[in-house]
């Protein structure tokens, strides 16, 4: 059975350099009871990539909620909006 599309979701990208980082957007999504499309975190050296589908207001309460749980944790967010202290980054687009 085919699941038909909400028209209103778009197709959002999370992107980071660190797969720890990954690791916890997949713990915010899963609380939104969003099922990621594409799950790229390796092990050593290279880009995370988490492909999701929602629509724009749910995705920036997920961006807004995963800042929240990142200075819970004491990472702190640098200077830039997608960019943390020690070089760390992440970018949702």
């Amino acid at each position: 059975m085919k699941r038909i599309r909400n028209p209103l979701e778009k197709k959002w990208e999370f992107e980071t350099s660190q797969g720890y980082l990954a690791d916890m957007f997949l713990q915010i999504l899963e609380l939104f009871h969003i099922n990621p499309e594409d799950i790229y975190i390796p092990s050593f050296l290279d880009m995370s990539n988490i492909e999701f589908r929602t629509t724009k207001a749910k995705k920036d309460q997920i961006n807004s909620v995963f800042r929240r749980y990142l200075d819970k944790n004491f990472i702190k967010i640098g200077h830039a909006v997608t960019e943390l202290e020690g070089g760390d980054w992440y970018a949702i687009y």
